[in-house]
């Protein structure tokens, strides 16, 4: 995608996972032209994508609507297949991190739970994210999904 004028012209290319990795920094800037290559990213039903903050800021997106459901889709199923050890109630993440009864292991599933669940502060929720520091692991990915889905749907 070319960016400027015909004499500072920039040309920017984002993968779907670096379009993942950039996403609130994509969302601050509300940056349509670069979401415009949401359509011809090939996103299987398998993958979690944050579609739904996308999508308010380009709404001509060709693709939401199938990514929208693929999205409520694995949320559903990440919801379906959580043990019980992490369905606590908990209202900050800093409570998830120290409860001693959930795995470490399981502690961003518990915070994802806690998210569909409501239990935690959108906000709370957004800078832990932010400084989150692997945007390429999928645990980030699903739970920047949920955050995606409860503060955008």
């Amino acid at each position: 995608m070319a960016i400027g004028t015909d004499k500072t012209i920039t040309y920017q290319f984002l993968t779907s996972s670096e379009t993942i990795s950039n996403y609130f920094k994509i969302i601050d800037e509300s940056n349509s032209q670069i979401l415009s290559l949401i359509d011809k990213y090939s996103i299987s039903s398998t993958q979690y994508f944050p579609i739904f903050g996308f999508s308010k800021i380009n709404t001509s997106l060709a693709s939401a609507v199938r990514l929208m459901a693929n999205q409520e889709a694995k949320l559903e199923h990440g919801m379906n297949t959580i043990s019980p050890a992490c369905k606590q109630t908990h209202t900050t993440i800093v409570e998830i991190l120290e409860e001693t009864s959930i795995p470490a292991s399981s502690k961003e599933t518990a915070i994802f739970w806690s998210i569909m669940s409501g239990n935690l502060n959108v906000d709370e929720v957004e800078s832990y994210l932010r400084n989150y520091s692997n945007k390429k692991l999928s645990s980030y990915k699903k739970m920047l999904c949920a955050f995606d889905f409860i503060k955008y749907r």
